[in-house]
């Protein structure tokens, strides 16, 4: 069994402050949302907002330098991204006022997964096609209130050295909705930041992103694909993940 990588005294200094700032999060929302999931418009819109305060907090609170490459369009769009680690839903949603969608798994992570739920992240069961159908319904609504929908739609998290094919399902609702799709890369100078393989959550977060003072993200946004120049959910998808490709690896 391997060890725990030890933390400096610096790491050990930072933990519990950043610790504390995320326990003091989770319990405001906790309490802003104990009526449960958002439903109007209206609602959805001021938890979005919500949302995107709480994540740049989160960020700084946790020293992650994001650059971004391009400007965030008006009005609502369906953006998608690769996906490194769970980092990236501090990330994106720091951008713009958001919800997510997000597997599962998440909802069951100690303290995370309660608030989140309690702020109308869209939890999905991968392989459940039921489970998927009540989710676009779900982003479907909040896209009909303004509000952008963050999806990762390879499902699972890489090392950020490839992309895994798209599920087509957020695209679909692109073209059902005509709502723009937006391709965004996500890159970190740190390679220990991809969450991926057998580590636990915690093991990770308390070894890496909770006690390195810095943390450098690089965000790129690509050009709008709107759904009406694309044949089929597949195509539209295979362009984003085109967009993306070329944004990680224009260099190489």
């Amino acid at each position: 069994m391997s060890k725990v990588p030890e933390l400096n005294l610096a790491a050990a200094w930072r933990l519990p402050w950043r610790l504390g700032g995320l326990a003091a999060q989770c319990w405001t929302l906790r309490r802003a949302r104990a009526e449960g999931p958002p439903q109007s418009a209206a609602a959805l819109r001021a938890v979005a907002a919500q949302v995107q305060h709480t994540a740049r907090g989160l960020c700084t609170a946790h020293g992650l330098e994001v650059t971004r490459g391009g400007a965030m369009p008006e009005g609502p769009v369906i953006m998608v991204a690769n996906h490194v680690s769970y980092v990236d839903t501090l990330v994106l949603p720091s951008l713009t006022p958001s919800t997510c969608i997000a597997k599962r798994e998440v909802a069951a992570w100690p303290g995370v997964g309660h608030v989140a739920e309690r702020l109308g992240i869209l939890f999905v069961n991968r392989g459940d096609a039921h489970s998927g159908a009540l989710v676009l319904r779900r982003a479907r609504r909040a896209l009909q209130a303004g509000v952008t929908v963050i999806a990762y739609p390879e499902g699972t998290t890489t090392a950020g050295d490839r992309l895994l094919p798209f599920h087509r399902g957020v695209f679909g609702l692109a073209r059902l909705m005509n709502v723009p799709v937006l391709p965004v890369s996500i890159e970190y100078a740190d390679p220990r930041i991809a969450w991926v393989g057998e580590a636990s959550f915690l093991r990770h977060y308390l070894t890496t992103v909770g006690a390195t003072r810095k943390t450098s993200v690089t965000v790129r946004l690509g050009p709008l694909l709107p759904p009406a120049a694309f044949g089929s959910a597949h195509a539209l998808a295979q362009a984003a993940r085109q967009v993306i490709a070329r944004s990680l690896w224009a260099s190489v």
